[in-house]
């Protein structure tokens, strides 16, 4: 792209941005029993939504999901379609996050809301999340869920800190390798200077708009985000009005970065969480989406390969494999369903781990 097309893109974006921030966002209730706010140790304030069972399993440890770029927790939360409601009824303490960044957090004192990176994400939201899970448990391990960059942030937690605070970890649809033949990726690393001037969108303010669009046709942008047989257009709405958050240019950058070197390593590129996921011992479950177009099934099969433990399994999600439909990325967790099959998979495959 020449220097006089990516000016144009940044204007144009900059614009875009104004017009976003004028369009307002609207919050959505869901069904959790408490909220908890963990402060970072650089002062950022997170939210934890905690989904108490009414006869909680003594034998079950608590579960954190952690949702994807561009996304919030009511990825996990969204009535009538949430995994955290569906954990919560089989026994688990389930506890819902919103990371630095959206708009349920707080930006530390005198710093901007979308003044960070992944590593932010991975070095310091996740233990003070951890952490705060097991002050009001009291449990010493819990069982831990990411959807997209949500499983990012988990296995890199994991590779840095170890996993001697993980129960069991389900990794659905996030990539540690990365494939350079996958389109996404190439051009995530051709265009890497122009994500790293783009402004910060707020997404949630044009999405309800958006989403009434992709409901109405068959467009590319639907087809990419997610199998379109598989959500209807109410959950789409829903999720469209408080689902979505910002997603700051630094983090952008770095996945673009990590595309382009086919890893997931730090900001400063001095510690490569990839190549230390071997060292995991946790049990692992690794899924992925037979039509997903955001992270292809290859990488999500390439990063199960370099996980270590002896327990660890990778599930394709098609109906090659016996489901109902060929997944894309979003309705691995929001899709119509999603409820009969991903969330008793999930379920059942960590109930076999509590004991």
């Amino acid at each position: 792209m020449s220097s006089s097309c990516e000016r144009a893109v940044f204007r144009l974006s900059t614009a875009l941005l104004a017009l976003l921030v004028l369009v307002g966002c609207s919050y959505i209730r869901t069904d959790h029993d408490a909220l908890l706010r963990p402060q970072t140790d650089d002062g950022v304030t997170l939210l934890l939504r905690h989904y108490a069972p009414q006869n909680p399993d003594p034998q079950k440890s608590p579960v954190l999901l952690v949702h994807g770029m561009g996304a919030s927790g009511l990825n996990f939360a969204l009535p009538g379609r949430s995994l955290a409601e569906y954990l919560r009824d089989r026994g688990y303490n389930c506890f819902v996050a919103e990371l630095r960044g959206d708009r349920l957090s707080e930006p530390a004192p005198g710093k901007g809301r979308y003044d960070f990176n992944l590593d932010d994400h991975i070095l310091r939201d996740m233990p003070a999340l951890v952490e705060a899970i097991r002050e009001r448990t009291g449990a010493e391990q819990i069982n831990m869920i990411g959807h997209s960059m949500g499983g990012v942030i988990i296995g890199c937690y994991l590779a840095y800190f170890g996993d001697e605070r993980a129960r069991s970890v389900v990794i659905v649809a996030s990539p540690f390798a990365y494939r350079r033949n996958t389109l996404v990726y190439q051009w995530a690393a051709r265009h890497l200077r122009l994500l790293q001037r783009l402004p910060t969108f707020p997404m949630a303010g044009p999405m309800p708009w958006l989403a009434r669009v992709l409901e109405s046709t068959d467009s590319l942008i639907e087809l990419f985000l997610y199998n379109p047989q598989n959500i209807d257009g109410p959950t789409l709405r829903a999720f469209s009005r408080g689902g979505l958050s910002a997603t700051p240019a630094k983090v952008l950058s770095q996945f673009a970065q990590n595309m382009a070197d086919g890893s997931n390593t730090s900001w400063d590129r001095s510690f490569d969480y990839s190549a230390r996921l071997a060292g995991l011992t946790v049990p692992s479950l690794w899924i992925a989406g037979k039509r997903d177009e955001i992270v292809q099934p290859v990488n999500v099969r390439l990063s199960y390969e370099l996980a270590g433990g002896e327990d660890k399994s990778y599930v394709l999600a098609g109906r090659a494999n016996g489901f109902s439909v060929d997944y894309g990325h979003g309705d691995l967790i929001l899709g119509d369903s999603a409820p009969r099959e991903i969330y008793p998979l999930i379920e059942g495959w960590m109930a076999r781990r509590q004991r």
